[in-house]
């Protein structure tokens, strides 16, 4: 049988708590045997002015997932053409370990807003979205082509944003509460965000 590969990407600047504990729920899921987590190198939506540099986005993934068994940081996305489209990625991991059966996995906030994705019918073609569904979430109002390849797990989210927290930061407010330890190092260290 194929390894079973989840495959969790986002600009993680910073990685936080939450994230942390939406990998810990793909993990437990038994959908998965390890996840991959993937630092959008130059994420679609984002001016690259407004995003922390690739090499600390990636050394503070680091710091927070190296320990941990059956995750992986994977930057494939620094070698592959600008923007970071998912589709993109996941053909790219497809063919370069075709061994693997992957799944997308996503925050249910994400699959709301999956049908604005680039070219998300392609994607849903390539790979199956493993949800995290927080309590309360409503599916009905996710379109039935994507409900039908969607596989949905637990999870009991942490209330946090990388957004907000940098809006914090800025206002030299480090929230070391929402934060991993060794995150909130690294950030006094590099002097990032303040």
């Amino acid at each position: 049988m194929n390894k079973r590969v989840g495959v969790l990407g986002g600009t993680f600047d910073p990685v936080h708590k939450g994230h942390l504990a939406i990998a810990r729920s793909f993990l437990d899921s038994g959908f998965i045997d390890s996840l991959w987590i993937i630092p959008a190198a130059f994420p679609p939506h984002k001016n690259g002015d407004e995003v922390t540099s690739f090499t600390d986005r990636k050394a503070m993934l680091d710091l927070v997932f190296g320990h941990m068994d059956n995750v992986k940081i994977n930057t494939i996305e620094e070698r592959l053409s600008k923007p970071s489209y998912t589709l993109q990625t996941i053909r790219a991991l497809k063919e370069e370990y075709p061994e693997y059966m992957f799944y997308l996995c996503l925050g249910s906030d994400s699959l709301v807003t999956f049908s604005q994705w680039y070219q998300y019918k392609e994607i849903l073609n390539e790979c199956s979205p493993l949800v995290a569904r927080r309590p309360g979430f409503d599916d009905h109002q996710i379109e039935p082509e994507i409900l039908e390849k969607t596989r949905f797990i637990p999870h009991d989210p942490i209330q946090v944003s990388s957004s907000e927290l940098k809006e914090k930061m800025a206002g030299s407010n480090l929230p070391e509460e929402d934060l991993p330890e060794a995150v909130v190092q690294y950030i006094h260290k590099k002097k990032l965000y303040l």
